[in-house]
């Protein structure tokens, strides 16, 4: 099995993942916002699994692929699992979303628990700058609601035959309720998640 993940975020714990699992890891470096936006960097991951599952990574030994990421990875993770089963390609064996930033907008509860407080202190991460994220990945053009940018909006029923699904979330990171919400609708939809 291959996993693919941000090689800059992850490459410490895609050491140890393959490491523990045999697998082989595959760092994508994609292109980043502001200077590139959306979809560069979904065509590049995709590119990156079409490459792992296509004749190359046959070559190689290659016979199952696995996508992941944390935050904006996990999002592409997911938004490529949506992308891959609607254009009817082979899709990922599984997903690992870590904390994944799975909708937009961002105004969930905990984000506005770990925004600033007006001293000017807050509790672990601050959350007040991830909305900018959002506004630097997405062109003017691409409304923040659709499946490859906001899988997490999507209703359980648009959600049924994406690839199975690892969800890791943090109870003071700001991400927590999008990640608990998007795996509650996976599994509502079937998807063997956890």
């Amino acid at each position: 099995m291959t996993l693919c993940l941000d090689v800059k975020a992850q490459w410490s714990s895609s050491m140890i993942v393959a490491s523990a699992s045999g697998c082989v890891t595959i760092g994508v470096e994609y292109h980043r916002a502001p200077e590139y936006q959306y979809p560069t960097q979904l065509d590049q991951f995709d590119a990156v699994i079409d490459w792992a599952l296509g004749e190359e990574g046959k070559s190689r030994g290659i016979t199952k692929v696995c996508g992941g990421g944390d935050s904006a990875g996990g999002n592409m993770t997911a938004a490529l699992a949506f992308r891959r089963r609607d254009e009817g390609k082979e899709n990922m064996a599984g997903q690992i979303l870590i904390y994944p930033e799975t909708r937009l907008p961002f105004d969930t509860k905990v984000c506005q628990e770990n925004n600033a407080t007006a001293d000017g202190s807050h509790l672990y991460l601050e959350a007040n700058g991830i909305p900018g994220f959002a506004q630097n990945y997405l062109p003017m053009s691409v409304p923040p609601s659709t499946s490859y940018t906001s899988p997490g909006m999507q209703d359980p029923s648009g959600l049924k035959n994406l690839s199975p699904a690892l969800v890791f979330t943090s109870d003071f990171d700001p991400l927590r309720d999008v990640g608990v919400e998007y795996a509650y609708k996976l599994q509502k939809a079937g998807v063997d998640t956890e």
